[in-house]
């Protein structure tokens, strides 16, 4: 049986006609695996250029099946988009907020760069909509991926402020792979949400992945 996207299975489940739980996680999981490969080839791609030119520049991703925590997801993933939001947001926060509390001043740094830089730059990647949609239709359509950012950059932050005070993951074969497994279905599992097809609402899409555990 063909697996469908989470776009099809999300239009199935409203329409009440909803593929069976173990498709939806299929087509969940499959989505992410598509997405992390497709921001793989890409960042190879750019970055073997940059290298036939003679710019000996790190990847732009380096093995996140690997990441052993949010944050190390967050650095190993997208590497340059991270870098961007680290010198536009975390930077400009981190040294001007929130001094005297360091660990507040540490997330709340991380949250402006995977929450408020991710958001921002992935609405005005889709500012042709306000035109389509007025500003108000926009920012609904909008909602879901807000939820993404704001869910995100609640994990990453939290975990690097774990990371601050020297929390460190477990070294042990069976630690590392439960560290592992939990970075990756916490990814799976807010992936429903950061799809760039606008085209369902924030509710939908809760109420879709209730339905995988049996809620709804």
């Amino acid at each position: 049986m063909q697996i469908p996207s989470v776009e099809v299975a999300l239009d199935a489940f409203l329409s009440h006609q909803p593929y069976p739980i173990a498709i939806g996680w299929h087509c969940l999981i499959l989505s992410t695996a598509k997405y992390a490969l497709k921001i793989a080839y890409w960042s190879a791609l750019f970055i073997g250029i940059a290298r036939l030119a003679g710019y000996r520049l790190p990847r732009g991703c380096w093995r996140p099946l690997e990441s052993r925590t949010l944050m190390e997801y967050f650095n190993r993933f997208h590497y340059y988009f991270k870098e961007l939001l680290v010198d536009f947001f975390f930077v400009p926060t981190f040294f001007t907020m929130f001094r005297s509390y360091p660990r507040l001043r540490m997330f709340f740094a991380t949250f402006m760069a995977a929450g408020v830089g991710n958001a921002l730059w992935h609405f005005l990647r889709q500012i042709d909509s306000v035109a389509k949609m007025g500003l108000v239709g926009a920012i609904e359509s909008f909602t879901s991926y807000l939820f993404y950012c704001a869910v995100l950059a609640t994990g990453i932050g939290i975990s690097q402020v774990r990371a601050s005070v020297g929390i460190r993951p477990p070294t042990s074969i069976f630690g590392r792979l439960y560290s592992i497994l939990f970075v990756w279905s916490f990814v799976v599992c807010l992936h429903v949400f950061g799809g760039e097809a606008f085209t369902h609402t924030l509710l939908e899409r809760l109420l879709f992945m209730a339905s995988l555990f049996g809620v709804a």
